[in-house]
Order: structure tokens, then sequence, then C-alpha cells
């Protein structure tokens, strides 16, 4: 059993910073979130999550840790994510506990 504590986000307004992770990931955004962290983007299906091809270079531009992009889940579990960090010299971490600090109480409807 682990004990987490949760770390929920904040909508993000600033349209610069949007758009960059827009652009950044490649893809439409259906929010954007930023937690005391790492910005949670949720993107609309489980196959854009998979295949995503960031650029690296923009999002390690951003200011925080890291951007957690996720979606609803197809099959038996509820969503899938993943966990890029190049600001801080990991590109994606694919184990990434704490990205679930603030996955599991988001409070948005995933």
């Amino acid at each position: 059993m682990l004990d987490f504590p949760a770390t929920p986000p904040e909508q993000v307004e600033n349209t610069d910073v949007l758009t960059c992770l827009q652009e950044a990931l490649g893809c439409n955004l259906e929010y954007a979130g930023k937690s005391k962290f790492d910005y949670l983007i949720q993107v609309a299906s489980e196959a854009i999550v998979r295949t995503l091809s960031p650029d690296f270079s923009a999002l390690s531009k951003l200011p925080g840790r890291g951007m957690i992009v996720t979606s609803q889940a197809s099959g038996r579990y509820d969503f899938v994510s993943r966990f890029f960090a190049p600001g801080a010299g990991i590109n994606e971490d694919p184990v990434t506990g704490s990205a679930h600090c603030c996955l599991g109480p988001n409070g948005i409807s995933i």
C-alpha cells in the first residue's frame, strides 16, 4: 500500500501555454490543468495517448516538472496516461507514481 498526497490541478487559462502544449503534443486538448508540479492534459482518446510523439524541445521550455497526458481507456481500465519531463532530463518516464497524485483526484471527467 502506498499513501501519496493529492495534487489536484487548476485549469490553465494562459493561451500562450495552451498553444505551446497543443503544438508540442501535436493534438487537440480537451482539458489542460496545472498541479503543484505538473500539467495534466486530457485528450479525446486512448489511441491519441498511445501514439503521441511530442516535441520534447518545445515541452522542455514550459515551466513545471512535466506533462501528464491522459484519456479514458477502452476495456478494463479507467484511464491511460503517459508522463513527459524533458525539462528534468527525462523525455518519458514509464513509471511515475507521483503523476497519480494528480490523476487520482483530478476532478475532471475522463
